[in-house]
């Protein structure tokens, strides 16, 4: 009786709470209702800051309105014709992009480089910029590179990280104001030093490539990673042109003592630099006089000298002996396993096959097979 009554006191407790929920969520969509209402009404009335608002609502489908750009377009064309305060600017350049763009309305650049310019001239810099662009590309004006760098000066003056991007490239370039490489990099550096990932990525190329500065590759190449971790990709493809391609690779013991290393040709050496043998691009293994001592085959197969298969190289980094046994493993960050899943080296960066034979041959039959003998 008890356990009954307890699931009853469950039951109308949970549809009590359902109900209370319901009914905090219809209570809250009333008045988001009633809030998005109020706002039309005062947008009606001609004022720009609702205007503007219910725009950004209209464009985005939220807050209680449903997606229409049709309407946001409307509602922005009327805040930016409002009174010349600062969400009115931001409004002005909003039709800038749409008629730049072909956004909601038809495209026409003549009108977005007007609604550009009723920004700049209350002083928006993103306004300022925008018609700078249009002055440089010659886009619904006529081109004029000095204009061009004027606005972007002036939107760089305000801290503007695109307009300093564009007013340094002006000096890079000489394009609309006179060469000068040093203002250019000050100019990017400012983009740079504000967490501007365009900015990071040209300051990197001006050190890198010594564009107006001493070249220094190591400042370079920070101010690239800089923006390639801001997921700029040009930044992440320089980065990846311009590595200096690695020659040799280090083998390593289980105690991270340098035991020989394999360099890109091929050449395998020992702890003291010698030459112990050679992995030749067909595929064999030489020895210090040149001897074939064995051969690593494309299909993963390791062979001795007398063409006795002696293990596998699996492409997952398996490493197996003459008896299809697991000996070992060269895992994808260069660790080299034995059969316990203990570390006897590491071999980071070089080819598995490599590395796995360089156990094999060089460093001694007995340090991978010996593993499988104590299985």
């Amino acid at each position: 009786m008890k356990t009954l009554t307890r699931i009853l006191m469950f039951v109308v407790v949970f549809f009590a709470l359902a109900a209370s929920a319901a009914l905090a969520e219809e209570s809250y969509d009333d008045l988001r209702k009633a809030a998005l209402d109020d706002l039309r009404k005062i947008a009606e009335q001609g004022d720009a800051l609702a205007q503007y608002e219910l725009a950004v609502r209209y464009e985005q489908g939220s807050r209680g309105a449903a997606k229409d750009e049709a309407q946001a377009t409307e509602l922005y064309r009327k805040a930016a014709e409002g009174l010349p305060k600062r969400t009115d600017a931001e409004a002005q350049v909003a039709m800038g992009l749409m008629y730049e763009f072909g956004d909601a309305v038809y495209k026409d650049a003549t009108k977005a480089a007007e609604w550009y310019r009723k920004a700049a001239e209350q002083g928006d810099a993103w306004g300022q910029c925008n018609l700078g662009w249009m002055y440089e590309s010659g886009s619904g004006v006529d081109k004029d590179p000095a204009q061009a760098a004027a606005w972007y000066r002036k939107a760089a003056e305000q801290g503007y990280a695109r307009g300093q991007c564009n007013l340094g490239w002006m000096y890079e370039s000489g394009t609309g104001v006179a060469k000068d490489g040093a203002q250019a990099v000050e100019w990017y550096r400012k983009a740079a030093e504000q967490g501007n990932a365009r900015g990071q990525r040209i300051l990197g190329s001006v050190y890198f490539f010594g564009v107006g500065v001493t070249v220094d590759k190591k400042q370079g190449e920070e101010w690239w990673k800089k923006a390639a971790e801001q997921g700029d990709a040009d930044a992440v493809k320089l980065l990846a042109e311009n590595q200096p391609a690695q020659t040799t690779w280090k083998m390593m013991n289980a105690t991270n003592t340098r035991i020989g290393s394999i360099e890109a040709d091929g050449t395998v050496r020992n702890a003291t630099n010698t030459r112990i043998g050679n992995f030749l691009p067909d595929g064999r293994v030489t020895n210090a006089s040149n001897q074939r001592i064995g051969n690593i085959h494309s299909d993963g197969r390791v062979m001795n000298a007398n063409n006795q298969r002696i293990g596998n190289i699996e492409p997952d980094g398996t490493v197996k002996n003459a008896r299809n046994q697991r000996i070992g493993n060269i895992l994808p960050d260069g660790r080299v396993m034995n059969d316990r899943n203990q570390r006897i080296g590491n071999a980071e960066g070089v080819r598995k096959e490599w590395a796995a034979a360089f156990f094999f041959y060089f460093f001694g039959d007995h340090y991978i097979e010996d593993l499988a003998k104590r299985r």
